[in-house]
């Protein structure tokens, strides 16, 4: 993959950078290269005091005090990186994202407000200013290039990490089917699902056999952990890198992705009780099971309850939860009913900038990388359902 790769790929995710201009043609460019250099050194750092305290709080490791450490360390690094956009000169905020947190603001005023709701929606507005798409301009361009960089090489990290987990039978104390290094199984499957779909676009981009073994572990890796979920999308972000091959390749690497989930279809219903110590116990004990119907049945009652501004940021009334416990059951309908109609409207203008963005990088970028920038994208739309 030429230089352009990491800029391209956080432009992505920033909804809406921008690129530099040459002899009035737009052009990506690496912004950690060359002269910069010496920033990028500080940028680096940055990006990891955001980074990093997400990935301890949620690992399993012997450190005290690891969940308040992780807890208030990602408040602190997001506070940390505003600062640093602030004091580098990425001051002009994006009217779309002030749109969204005026739209989601009014949600906080529906009911009683707990120091909990309030600390989410003020890490929801940080995330949106540091990580997000809050400020734009060639410096916030850059570091969030530099947090995406951060950001992928600990998912690589814990990805094999966990491979080797499963392998030798190391347990780290996780919860869940299989929890490799993380504290939860549904955390690790997210984490699995990227690394994976990261050792794939290597493999189609050069096939070696560590490679297809990286890729085929991970399959492995995320049929342990026990989530559909992260299985649905990492296999429709799989099929969206599928896309950018030709010919035969294509269609052979696609027909082997079908039957594995046909196979996966067919066992389901009946194959639990044949194979209670297999690796995928917990995937097939599951199988085609409705767990989620239920959620997705309170998010809509709740809204229908209250349809103007939902019940309340980080907030559920209906469904099970405990304390500031909160399972919605689908990210989507999470943000229909907890903020209502003003709070999905704030959306709109946001999407609008993204479905933009995709479209000028398809112009300015080759196919296949334009295609790999979007399969983590494609993975967290399926995942979120």
């Amino acid at each position: 993959m030429n230089s352009s790769g990491p800029t391209a790929k956080a432009m992505a995710f920033s909804v809406g950078g921008a690129s530099l201009a040459t002899d009035s043609k737009p052009v990506i460019v690496n912004p950690l290269s060359g002269s910069r250099r010496k920033a990028s050194t500080l940028l680096i750092l940055v990006a990891i005091t955001l980074v990093f305290p997400f990935f301890l709080r949620n690992m399993s490791l012997p450190i005290p005090s690891r969940d308040i450490i992780g807890y208030y360390g990602s408040y602190l690094g997001m506070m940390i990186a505003v600062i640093y956009l602030l004091a580098t000169g990425a001051t002009r905020p994006r009217l779309a994202a002030l749109f969204l947190i005026g739209g989601t603001a009014p949600s906080l005023l529906v009911a009683d407000v707990n120091s909990s709701q309030l600390y989410r929606w003020m890490g929801w507005v940080l995330m949106l200013a540091s990580a997000g798409p809050l400020f734009q301009g060639a410096k916030a361009l850059q570091f969030r290039a530099g947090a995406w960089m951060v950001c992928m090489r600990l998912i690589i990290a814990c990805t094999i990490l966990a491979i080797a987990s499963l392998v030798t039978g190391v347990n780290f104390g996780g919860r869940g089917g299989f929890s490799g290094v993380m504290s939860h199984s549904m955390i690790m499957a997210p984490i699995a699902a990227i690394g994976g779909l990261h050792f794939l676009e290597r493999f189609l981009l050069r096939p070696t056999l560590a490679g297809a073994g990286l890729s085929g572990s991970t399959i492995v890796l995320l049929l342990a952990c026990g989530s559909r979920g992260a299985l649905l999308g990492f296999a429709f972000g799989a099929i969206w890198l599928l896309m950018g091959l030709k010919g035969r390749s294509r269609a052979a690497i696609l027909a082997c992705f079908l039957l594995l989930g046909g196979v996966f279809v067919l066992i389901g219903p009946g194959y639990a009780n044949i194979h209670d110590n297999s690796l995928t116990q917990h995937l097939i004990n599951k199988g085609l099971q409705d767990t989620r119907s239920w959620l997705w049945e309170a998010r809509l009652r709740e809204f229908n309850d209250h349809p103007v501004f939902g019940v309340g940021f980080g907030r559920q009334l209906l469904g099970r939860g405990e304390g500031d416990f909160v399972e919605p059951g689908s990210s989507y309908l999470a943000i229909l009913s907890m903020t209502g109609a003003v709070g999905v409207l704030g959306w709109f203008p946001l999407l609008a900038s993204l479905l933009y963005l995709m479209r000028r990088c398809r112009r300015l970028m080759p196919a296949q990388e334009w295609i790999a920038m979007l399969a983590p994208g494609v993975f967290f739309f399926v995942h979120l359902m």
